[in-house]
């Protein structure tokens, strides 16, 4: 992060080391032209591959939820996780206007709710008034390693 407040790019692309996707993922991240925009990926839910859900969230009367559906088209939601994310400059300069670089990426609980880091960061771009999007003809593989 530190690297990207010093350089002149316009925008941060995050990405977790476990995960697989392509130049198109990220052409369409570009293309949709947003303050955050997210590509669509799945979580495993207690460590059994069988049950997964989208790391995409509602923010539904002040409670973050997962969706309900997952869209088919470019959608605005209350969060994204950061398996491929696309965040514009204006949201990082926002968040961290004395560039310490630590705390939009705190994990922190919204409403009574724990939320992760990539969850929270939304929520704060949020509240000064950048909207988090989910593209979800950006698919991108999640790889969880099995540990024996």
């Amino acid at each position: 992060l530190e690297q990207f407040v010093d350089s002149k790019a316009d925008v941060l692309l995050m990405t977790d080391t476990d995960t697989i996707f392509g130049p198109d993922d990220v052409r369409l991240l570009l293309k949709a032209r947003k303050p955050i925009v997210g590509a669509l990926y799945y979580g495993i839910l207690g460590g059994n591959p069988n049950s997964t859900f989208p790391v995409a969230l509602t923010y539904q009367q002040g409670v973050l939820q997962s969706l309900d559906k997952v869209p088919k088209t470019l959608t605005k939601v209350g969060a994204v996780g950061m398996g491929l994310t696309l965040i514009h400059r204006a949201v990082v300069e926002a968040l961290e206007p004395n560039h310490r670089l630590n705390t939009p990426f705190a994990e922190t609980v919204v409403n009574g709710y724990h939320h992760g880091e990539d969850a929270t960061f939304c929520v704060r771009a949020a509240e000064k008034g950048f909207d988090t999007w989910l593209e979800p003809r950006a698919r991108i593989g999640h790889i969880k390693p099995i540990i024996l």
